[in-house]
């Protein structure tokens, strides 16, 4: 995936992040996703490895970012965090999904949205 691809795929995950009703903006980041080309396992681990440990904190706060991230600072510390070494983000990999889990469950309805219409 060249970078302006995989940047757009990332704002999208960031959207999840916003401290926003996101349910309505999940069919925009389906979309998203689903035109970037890559796999659901693909985007799972930019979620997971890149996207909520820079994000996850605006959940976390009384009143957290809401209008959206920016586009070049997301960009940066996506990058920083992807740099990490592999066996870093496999051991941090399940605390991830778990925390994923509670903070965002509109995740479980976009992986359901791409795998049933692919």
């Amino acid at each position: 995936m060249d970078v302006s691809g995989r940047n757009a795929v990332r704002l999208a995950l960031s959207e999840l992040f916003l401290d926003i009703d996101v349910a309505e903006h999940v069919p925009m980041i389906t979309d998203v996703l689903r035109a970037s080309g890559q796999s659901l396992q693909t985007l799972e681990l930019i979620m997971l490895d890149e996207i909520y440990p820079v994000c996850h904190w605006n959940l976390r706060q009384v009143a957290g970012e809401w209008t959206g991230f920016n586009p070049v600072w997301l960009a940066a510390q996506c990058d920083r965090a992807a740099a990490q070494g592999e066996w870093r983000k496999a051991i941090y990999r399940p605390v991830r999904r778990l925390g994923l889990r509670r903070l965002v469950p509109e995740w479980k309805t976009v992986k359901d949205n791409l795998a049933s219409n692919p």
